[in-house]
């Protein structure tokens, strides 16, 4: 995929073309579809969820309680939880897209949106009103996981991120047997 960012005419019979690579970043899941876009959303295909292969490249988004309202190729995937969306997205890109991130679950419920980010270890970090300074509690968790040096923590725990009364953001590691309550 490319994008056209300057056209140049030069005489008497020269034209310039400048391109940027578009690249595949995101695969939005939403029942049996599957929307494929670059960091900032925009759209690049829509496909089925069949076709999809695994590409470590790519973190997939699974939606709950998110629609998709608009699929449109060279324009941004519209959904009935945008700013939990591109909140994601946001927050993927300010851990560097993290080569070590899976997969983003999103749910959105009344009272309630979380954004699940599954590591490739095994970690799943929950951050609780994602939408709420949601990049500076995924940068806190990210700190915490890559502060532990303890390879058992990371493959038996998870990481539960709040942002406190206070305006601090607390980062817990939590046994995964224990239910995560707010």
């Amino acid at each position: 995929y490319f994008e056209i960012t300057e056209v140049k005419k030069s005489y008497p019979n020269v034209l310039t073309v400048g391109v940027k690579e578009r690249r595949e970043t995101f695969v939005v899941v939403s029942g049996d579809s599957a929307y494929i876009t670059e960091e900032t959303g925009l759209l690049l295909k829509e496909t089925s969820v069949s076709t999809l292969t695994d590409d470590r490249n790519v973190i997939r988004v699974n939606l709950t309680g998110i629609n998709v309202l608009s699929a449109n190729a060279g324009k941004n995937l519209l959904t009935s939880g945008d700013e939990l969306l591109y909140g994601a997205f946001e927050m993927a890109k300010a851990v560097r897209l993290g080569d070590c991130i899976k997969s983003v679950s999103l749910t959105k419920a009344p009272e309630r949106n979380l954004a699940v980010f599954q590591t490739y270890s095994g970690v799943k970090i929950n951050v609780e009103d994602a939408i709420v300074r949601g990049t500076d509690k995924i940068k806190a968790a990210f700190a915490e996981y890559d502060l532990l040096d303890n390879d058992y923590q990371k493959l038996n725990d998870d990481i539960a991120v709040v942002l406190l009364s206070d305006g601090t953001i607390r980062v817990t590691w939590t046994d995964r047997s224990e239910n995560l309550t707010r």
